[in-house]
């Protein structure tokens, strides 16, 4: 977790804190160890036990397998720089194969590419917001997951061959679907009563395909005004029974049925409309729901199309 060590000075105080924090791992080392139920020893580097301060780790020798000197230096540099980097602000969790970064940087920016952000009158201010946005977004997501990065372990080449991929692999995955359902915009799915911003949530196809047709349900609250009379001395010294509205929120939903899957056609360079793009399947998809182009979506390299709204 961040320490209040990261990214202090060299000083007489502050080297003293760290040389403490030191102490603590060690002596904790040595409890672990009398009691056998820890194989827990002290880095060489006693800067990054200060600093990284995993002190509950379960197998020392896969810790020194990750973290070896190099990645240890690399981590101490890491913490301690503010200037290029946001420094000591992540949480690191490893539960087995699965390794956990929580970066509290990435909770202060808007990573929303979505291309209607970069409309603007004005060339430059288009130009400068584009580079300003890839920048940000290049240096937010970098660090994120430099703390993976510099274990040379999760770098390291690997060997096992990759299995043959089958069509069914290509399908486009859940969350995919629920990107465009939110991009077409919750309300269109929203229950025709709820006065409230909808939740989206979808139901894979249970046969995917080119294009699969999922569920998507629309959760919302429905609003019914009420009024309490509450009683209150006035001014008068006389008790009055004061009228106060509130709102009782009641949970709805709405199912909808959305067809999904990639709108490639055959020559998407020089496609001149949506319906160009779209592939022959696709085409003949729509035209079966009654459909025409402009009901059709697209984010990416994916399509949707409402095909029946509740």
């Amino acid at each position: 977790a961040p320490s209040k060590l990261s990214g202090l000075e060299d000083g007489s105080f502050n080297n003293w804190r760290k040389g403490r924090a030191v102490k603590k791992v060690e002596s904790k080392a040595r409890k672990a160890v009398n009691k056998g139920n820890s194989n827990l020893t002290v880095m060489a580097n006693r800067e990054f036990e200060a600093l990284f301060n995993a002190v509950d780790r379960d197998n020392e020798v896969e810790f020194r397998v990750l973290f070896t000197p190099l990645a240890q230096q690399q981590m101490v540099n890491l913490l301690n720089d503010k200037t290029v980097g946001f420094g000591d602000d992540f949480r690191f969790t490893k539960f087995g194969m699965m390794n956990i970064i929580d970066s509290e940087h990435l909770a202060n920016i808007d990573l929303n590419s979505d291309p209607r952000n970069f409309v603007s009158l004005s060339i430059d201010h288009a130009r400068k917001f584009f580079q300003d946005f890839h920048t940000s977004y290049f240096r937010y997501i970098y660090f994120a997951l430099a703390p993976l990065m510099l274990i040379p372990e999760y770098r390291a080449r690997r060997h096992e061959k990759m299995r043959k991929t089958t069509p069914s692999d290509n399908f486009s995955c859940w969350w995919e679907h629920e990107a465009i359902a939110n991009y077409i915009g919750h309300q269109r799915f929203a229950h025709p009563e709820s006065i409230t911003h909808n939740l989206l949530r979808v139901t894979p196809s249970r046969k995917p395909g080119e294009i699969s047709n999922v569920t998507v349900t629309g959760f919302g609250y429905r609003g019914r005004t009420l009024i309490d009379y509450v009683p209150v001395r006035g001014n008068d010294g006389n008790i009055h029974q004061v009228p106060v509205e509130w709102v009782e929120y009641t949970g709805v939903s709405r199912e909808s049925s959305m067809s999904v899957g990639h709108f490639e056609g055959p020559d998407l360079a020089a496609a001149e409309s949506n319906r160009d793009k779209l592939s022959k399947t696709w085409i003949k998809h729509i035209d079966s729901h009654g459909l025409g182009q402009d009901s059709v979506f697209m984010r990416g390299s994916i399509a949707a199309a409402l095909t029946d709204e509740g």
